[in-house]
């Protein structure tokens, strides 16, 4: 009798044991993953800012030059920046119109990074 019992002490000594280190690499694999998601959503943003305002410096001064030149073909500067700024319009209302899909897309990509 008293055999089952020490088996039962021991055997519950163990599983609390294993119970405390899973507990512990539990933790510390949280840790992990929300320093590796921090980390990735930091680099993601340092390049975006960086790539994005490369492009906005370059879309300026390209809209600027077009802008220009088709107010130099049509004689009139002012409407060759008021097309400019209506081809514009036009790609913020399309963008806006898929908003949903685009919102979609991001949210697909990011469950694939943190769930993985």
């Amino acid at each position: 009798m008293i055999n089952i019992f020490e088996s039962i002490s021991k055997s519950s000594t163990t599983g609390l044991e294993a119970s405390k280190k899973l507990a512990t690499t539990t933790a510390e694999y949280a840790k992990l993953k929300a320093f590796h998601l921090m980390a990735l959503s930091a680099t993601s943003i340092t390049k975006m800012m960086i790539i994005g305002s490369l492009v906005s410096i370059g879309m300026l001064f390209l809209s600027i030059s077009g802008a220009i030149a088709i107010g130099d073909y049509l004689e009139n500067t002012a409407l060759g920046y008021l097309i400019i700024g209506s081809v514009y319009v036009f790609f913020g209302i399309i963008l806006f119109l898929m908003r949903k899909l685009i919102e979609k897309t991001i949210i697909k990509k990011l469950s694939k990074k943190v769930f993985d």
